[in-house]
């Protein structure tokens, strides 16, 4: 399946609603975090990753598009959100 079917096809799956929040879980280069948000502004959405680099990329990415999110690093031990 071509990839920006899928990411469609994600996103309307998921059907993000005002004020929801929504953790994605290896964001890599943001491109579903651009666009869910564009899917609905109004939703908070959290970005998490392991590497450096991609956050980079993804925060470029955010920025560019206008897109605020937040994107934390994960090392694999400590988990920075609360459990909720």
């Amino acid at each position: 399946m071509p990839e920006k079917k899928f990411r469609r096809l994600l996103v309307k799956h998921i059907d993000p609603q005002d004020e929801e929040c929504i953790l994605e879980f290896g964001f890599g280069t943001g491109q579903n975090l651009i666009l869910v948000k564009n899917k609905n502004p109004k939703i908070e959405l959290k970005g998490l990753d392991i590497d450096p680099k991609v956050k980079e990329i993804t925060a470029y990415k955010l920025a560019k598009n206008n897109i605020e999110v937040p994107l934390n690093l994960y090392d694999g031990t400590t988990f920075p959100y609360q459990d909720n």
